[in-house]
């Protein structure tokens, strides 16, 4: 009886290290993979700086010239200023509505009215992260994982 209880105890424990090798296995995969997400992280920063500039500056000249005129700052400006008021904030907001963090509809709403081309470019911004940016990242991930794991 002694016997058959160390034979079954020594099967949990061959077990228990399979599950133990295809999770070391896994962190071994993430941690090979890490040289690749730091650049992809660093790739998301550039486009979104990028952009974000373009919007930040757009933002400026048109509340430059809207504040010119001796207006006071309307809810259309507020927004603006939310949304695009600086790079920072821009880059945060892009980020946010590339991720599902905030409806991109409502942080366009306000580009939209103050310049159709500048909506544009948001629009191409949101379809070039999501098509291209994430779709390439994803592959080189899975690539550099495949590489680590053979």
């Amino acid at each position: 009886l002694v016997r058959v209880l160390k034979v079954i105890k020594t099967f949990r424990a061959v077990r228990v290290l399979r599950i133990f090798r295809e999770l070391r296995m896994m962190i071994a995969s993430i941690l090979g993979s890490m040289k690749s997400l730091f650049w992809g992280g660093v790739l998301i920063m550039l486009v979104t700086y990028i952009f974000g500039c373009c919007f930040t500056q757009s933002v400026a000249i048109y509340l430059s010239s809207s504040l010119a005129d001796g207006q006071e700052l309307s809810s259309l400006d507020e927004r603006l200023i939310e949304y695009w008021g600086s790079v920072t904030t821009a880059m945060d907001t892009l980020y946010m509505c590339s991720t599902s963090g905030e409806s991109w509809r409502i942080a366009a709403r306000p580009l939209w009215e103050i310049s159709r081309v500048v909506y544009g470019l948001f629009l191409i911004y949101i379809a070039f992260f999501l098509f291209v940016v994430v779709n390439t990242l994803t592959s080189i991930i899975i690539e550099a994982t495949i590489t680590h794991a053979a």
